[in-house]
């Protein structure tokens, strides 16, 4: 008889939403180009279960990590399940600090990164120039500061997506979008084989801030240059998973970029 695996909800998510080993080559990638030297040591802010850094000590011998975040849920789901695939070398090369983004005593890195949009919890413009304001601060010489974001017709009104996995279906809700202030309320569902919806898994009040907006907040906290990273359409138009430097996107209902900040 088939054993069926206790429901965490930070397992699924990482099989829906997150791709470590690609962020993290596509994070050394970017830093050679811009250093022509391998970087060494990535902070992951609002890191979660720490999944990417995990994924980034795994790179080599050379590689060291600091995951940060305020939530000890996650931290604690990841010393439980992540950790596990480090030994007891790659263990000493990465640090795990409980603390807010916000805090002034986060060390600094070669590239300090935020993923899955988390920043977009930072509602006004003065509260999102001072965390963009303290990264900088803290990124060294040679460093990149990398965040992603997303937009399009799409996220600018009530839907639901559903994607079908191999043994499970996740759900991306947008509930509502408020088009004066650009605040939006999004959710994930999860529903495996044969079992009841899990509703509201994971609930996200965001500000759904624009590439201008945010090339501009950079520039203003301090940054010498930005760069949007547009990710790739093949040609029925989905998205290829590469992103290059652009200076054009197209219009489209859904797209996803990356924003490179340069000291």
């Amino acid at each position: 008889m088939k054993t069926v695996q206790p429901y965490n909800k930070y397992f699924y998510y990482k099989k829906a939403v997150q791709s470590p080993e690609e962020d993290v080559r596509f994070f050394k990638k970017v830093y050679k180009s811009f250093y022509k030297k391998p970087p060494v040591t990535l902070r992951e802010d609002f890191c979660g279960t720490f999944s990417i850094s995990v994924a980034w000590i795994k790179m080599g011998k050379t590689y060291k990590a600091i995951a940060v975040d305020a939530d000890k849920k996650p931290l604690n789901y990841g010393k439980t399940h992540h950790l596990s695939c480090l030994d007891k070398t790659q263990k000493k090369d990465l640090t795990i600090l409980q603390k807010n983004v916000l805090n002034p005593s986060l060390p600094g890195a070669d590239i300090i990164s935020v993923s899955n949009f988390s920043y977009y919890v930072f509602k006004e413009r003065k509260q999102l120039m001072e965390y963009f304001g303290k990264v900088r601060k803290k990124l060294k010489k040679s460093g990149l500061f990398i965040i992603d974001a997303f937009g399009g017709s799409d996220s600018e009104g009530p839907n639901e997506e559903a994607v079908e996995e191999k043994d499970f279906t996740y759900y991306w809700e947008q509930k509502n979008f408020n088009s004066i202030t650009n605040r939006a309320t999004f959710y994930i569902h999860f529903k495996r084989k044969g079992e009841r919806k899990r509703l509201k898994q994971f609930t996200y009040d965001w500000r759904m801030w624009s590439l201008p907006e945010l090339k501009d907040i950079l520039e203003d906290a301090g940054f010498s240059k930005v760069h949007v990273y547009w990710e790739m359409s093949d040609k029925k138009g989905d998205g290829t998973g590469v992103f290059r430097k652009q200076t054009y996107g197209e219009p489209c209902d859904s797209w996803v970029a990356y924003l490179v900040a340069l000291p």
